[in-house]
């Protein structure tokens, strides 16, 4: 496989798979329409600084995935609560970080179920963790054989930033994330059951 990084522009069908999973998860999550903007990654470093961030592993001894999502407290706040039924002043940044990781938790597992559906392998997956935005630099874009796909979710009073990582392992083959069977979720009674 080429040295270089992967140039995501080959791989559509498996960014609209997961941009997709993104949206219908929070959709079912929120109980409120939100529409998908991809984005330049330029404007994700623009924005990193003022927000937190959730992240989550998924990994195997064929790939692994980082999930991140990059939302503003301020911005969810009135939003939760809405969605809870919560005063404004009982929507504590504890419970917004723990909000945000239940969505990437929920995306990760939903994900994880179609990839073992697909490639018969055993993906482990991580606990969600928070940090601020500003510790993406952290995650540089600088691994070998990796695509990256950033996407925000976009709602008319905030929006949540989402990027997904995929790192080929062992000569794993890209071009099989264009074929991705996703019936599995069609099948299940309770999408949300991982």
């Amino acid at each position: 496989m080429d040295n270089l990084l992967i140039n995501h522009e080959s791989y559509k069908t498996f960014f609209e798979t997961c941009t997709d999973l993104s949206k219908r998860v929070f959709q079912d999550y929120t109980s409120c329409d939100a529409n998908i903007e991809d984005i330049e990654r330029e404007l994700i470093i623009k924005s990193v600084l003022k927000n937190q961030m959730s992240f989550i592993l998924l990994s195997c001894s064929d790939y692994n995935i980082i999930f991140k999502s990059m939302f503003s407290i301020s911005a969810l706040k009135d939003k939760l609560s809405q969605f809870m039924s919560l005063p404004l002043d009982k929507v504590s940044n504890s419970l917004v970080n723990d909000y945000m990781n239940e969505y990437c938790n929920l995306f990760a597992g939903n994900l994880k179920k179609i990839l073992q559906y697909n490639f018969k392998s055993d993906v482990g997956i991580s606990i969600p963790l928070i940090s601020s935005g500003f510790e993406a630099f952290y995650f540089g874009i600088s691994k070998r054989n990796t695509i990256y796909f950033y996407w925000k979710i976009k709602e008319e009073s905030f929006d949540i930033i989402c990027s997904l990582e995929f790192e080929s392992l062992k000569g794993f083959k890209l071009e099989q994330l264009n074929e991705l069977n996703t019936e599995i979720e069609k099948k299940e009674s309770d999408f949300f059951d991982f």
